[in-house]
């Protein structure tokens, strides 16, 4: 879904939170381990920001990206074709007719490819001055991820006998309504979408090469000529 909307320092999520008595004294710590859970949990796309930035193999290496979150794709600078994810489990230094692989280890990106430059497409959170990561400023996503740490502090008030079972039973509802209504609102796709996925599925020929320009012309209009 496509769908316009800016992004808000964390602090924005505490100030709500704080209006909660037992909410209130949630560290920032703690709370940002519950926001960088809940995007891990929910996994919507539309939430990231999408970039592109050029990396230099040396050695069949390089290091990735610190705001990288998940990897859309990677591509040869020299031809502009799509590297795919790496099969070879023995020696992956091997590169015929452009056909380079890459696979990641922690902070390092691996490629059959020897050295030279690199286009890599990733997702990433922007980060406020002091570096701490923003969210988006959806009213829905925000009382969704409140109501998420809601339910991870009642738990272990719960654990502890400081509150009832209806009150984390409660928690709990409230965040299944709201979690539902966040996934219905952004996964949806919208009139444009919904017409690159019609011309997409309505193919008589199969589209066997779209990962080599990374999937550039598959919502295109298959045009046939007699």
């Amino acid at each position: 879904m496509n769908k316009a909307y800016d992004y808000t320092p964390i602090k924005t999520l505490m100030s709500r939170m704080y209006m909660h008595p037992i909410l209130s004294k949630v560290p920032l710590e703690t709370v940002l381990r519950y926001v960088t859970d809940f995007l891990n949990i929910v996994g919507l796309n539309n939430f990231y920001l999408d970039k592109q930035e050029e990396l230099v193999l040396d050695n069949y290496r390089v290091l990735l990206p610190t705001d990288l979150i998940r990897v859309n794709g990677v591509k040869n600078k020299k031809n502009g074709i799509s590297m795919r994810s790496m099969t070879a489990i023995f020696d992956p230094s091997k590169c015929d007719a452009g056909d380079c692989t890459y696979k990641i280890q922690g902070s390092v990106l691996y490629s059959s490819k020897k050295e030279g430059p690199i286009i890599i497409s990733y997702k990433s959170l922007p980060t406020d001055d002091s570096e701490l990561p923003m969210i988006p400023d959806v009213p829905i996503f925000l009382e969704a991820l409140e109501l998420y740490i809601k339910i991870q502090v009642f738990t272990i008030q719960f654990d502890l006998g400081k509150i009832g079972m209806n009150q984390l039973a409660m928690a709990k509802q409230d965040y299944a309504w709201k979690i539902g209504q966040l996934n219905s609102e952004f996964t949806i796709p919208d009139v444009s979408e919904m017409q690159s996925i019609t011309n997409e599925w309505n193919q008589m020929i199969p589209r066997t090469r779209e990962f080599n320009n990374g999937f550039r012309d598959l919502g295109t209009e298959e045009v046939i000529r007699r």
